[in-house]
């Protein structure tokens, strides 16, 4: 996660996790596994894409840091990362220069 703005890689991981949240589709899949942890096939029919586009979306997400990720059995399930959000809003709070406002 973006700690500070000091460096060029800072800014292009800050810049790649916006992005990330820069599409409907990517914010209803955050949505779906907001509260539990599901895999694809669940994920792509409650947003109502296909399985490859939502794995494709997926993961962006996840190399963005908002998803975590483990497998049961033979699926892979993903989840929400609440940490990598909240810390995100601290980062977008930091970027702005508005870390003592409400």
């Amino acid at each position: 996660m973006v700690k500070d703005f000091s460096d060029a890689k800072s800014l292009r991981d800050f810049e790649m996790a916006l992005k990330a949240l820069g599409s409907m589709v990517r914010l209803n899949i955050l949505r779906s596994v907001s509260k539990e942890a599901k895999p694809v096939s669940t994920i792509a029919q409650e947003v109502g894409i296909s399985p490859a586009s939502c794995s494709s979306h997926i993961n962006t997400l996840w190399k963005a840091g908002f998803l975590h990720r483990y497998k049961r059995g033979n699926q892979v399930f993903y989840k929400l990362d609440v940490d990598h959000l909240l810390s995100m809003q601290k980062a977008i709070r930091r970027f702005l220069n508005i870390e003592n406002h409400i």
